[in-house]
């Protein structure tokens, strides 16, 4: 797991310094609920897509 090495980490959903934590994203997604903390591609909504972004950070595939 990757650990976040910024002060506020923007995939920092549970507020662990990890990032992640695409299974929050997933339940804020099929809930509608909102954190932009996990609005990864900026579109104002929560998807799969948010916490796939999240996943690919944590394998080290992309950078957030």
């Amino acid at each position: 797991m990757a650990i976040c090495q910024r002060i506020a980490c923007e995939s920092d959903l549970s507020h662990d310094n990890r990032i992640a934590d695409a299974a929050i994203a997933l339940r804020l997604a099929a809930s509608g609920g909102w954190d932009p903390a996990a609005d990864m591609n900026r579109d104002n909504r929560i998807t799969s897509l948010d916490a796939l972004m999240i996943l690919q950070a944590a394998a080290g595939a992309i950078a957030l």
